[in-house]
């Protein structure tokens, strides 16, 4: 219970800092995702994305959902990381289930927080990722979304 104030408060605090104004609350959250970006080593062209969570939406409801993407860039490091991501103009459950592309940096020693934006129509993501480890990166790929876990990422 005292989890999910702090947490509900911390979603609060980040989306009205990324999106201020009447806006500012999601349509929906993925909760604190492990995702499986731990691993030793590094892209020097292009990588793959996997991870799984529950949307949490206002009124409809929960939502299990999974996600797979490939992206090209560079990436050096090692990191364990948790994503939250806060979902934007959600007008139904099913509009998650989609490929959002974006754009995605990040550089730090021990840890650090990163967001990223990702798009699809008019619905808008924003991933949240902490981590811990040495990580130094920048690429550019996309997520799928899809009710079934599936290794194939395109």
């Amino acid at each position: 219970m005292i989890g999910q104030l702090i947490g509900g408060l911390i979603v609060g605090v980040i989306a009205r800092l990324l999106l201020p104004g009447k806006e500012a609350l999601p349509d929906g959250v993925l909760g604190w995702i492990l995702t499986a970006l731990l691993g030793v080593g590094g892209a020097f062209v292009g990588g793959l994305r996997y991870g799984e969570g529950t949307l949490y939406t206002k009124d409809a409801g929960e939502h299990r959902l999974y996600w797979q993407g490939p992206s090209v860039g560079y990436d050096l490091g090692a990191e364990g990381s948790k994503t939250m991501v806060l979902v934007y103009n959600l007008r139904a459950p099913g509009e998650i289930y989609s490929a959002f592309a974006g754009v995605d940096g990040s550089a730090y020693l021990v840890g650090g927080v990163g967001v990223t934006f990702l798009a699809d129509s008019h619905v808008i993501l924003a991933p949240i990722r902490s981590g811990l480890g040495l990580r130094l990166g920048a690429n550019i790929g996309y997520l799928k979304y899809t009710r079934e876990p599936t290794w194939n990422p395109f």
